[in-house]
């Protein structure tokens, strides 16, 4: 009994040790220790996923600070804001034109459709009425001969 007593606490004092060497306490490593293996499968894979999130996320700022750096090169603090603004403006304008002539042109071109598909329904309709006289003009013919 007694060497069953000073094993045991040897363990306790060698799973104590581990426990501070992983900076966790003894209680939460035996709760980990008793979690049932599908749980603790499924917090491995969560982990890895927050791991991988955590690495992404890390990249993205770095791709970031880099688009950051890059945009500050060609930065000049001696640019006049007033001439940025009066361009940017200008630009603003340009392209309210642009869109405006391109509303008139979508609006021509649906005219323009419209048109195509009447002229083509008038084309259907005359080769009907062509087809028509020949048959009357040959009804006239054969009329004047009889």
């Amino acid at each position: 009994m007694e060497t069953a007593k000073g094993r045991n606490a040897l363990a306790e004092k060698a799973f104590n040790a581990a426990c501070m060497d992983i900076a966790r306490p003894p209680d939460q490593v035996a709760a980990l220790i008793a979690t049932d293996p599908a749980l603790s499968g499924a917090l491995r894979v969560r982990i890895r996923e927050i791991d991988r999130g955590v690495n992404d996320a890390g990249t993205a700022v770095l791709t970031r600070q880099n688009d950051l750096h890059r945009a500050l090169e060609g930065f000049d603090e001696t640019t006049d804001v007033e001439k940025l603004a009066a361009v940017v403006a200008a630009l603003g304008t340009e392209i309210g034109d642009l869109q405006q002539r391109t509303g008139a042109l979508a609006a021509t071109l649906a005219r323009d459709d419209e048109a195509r598909g009447a002229a083509a329904n008038l084309s259907a309709q005359i080769e009907t009425a062509k087809a028509e006289l020949v048959i009357w003009q040959a009804v006239d013919d054969a009329h004047r001969l009889g």
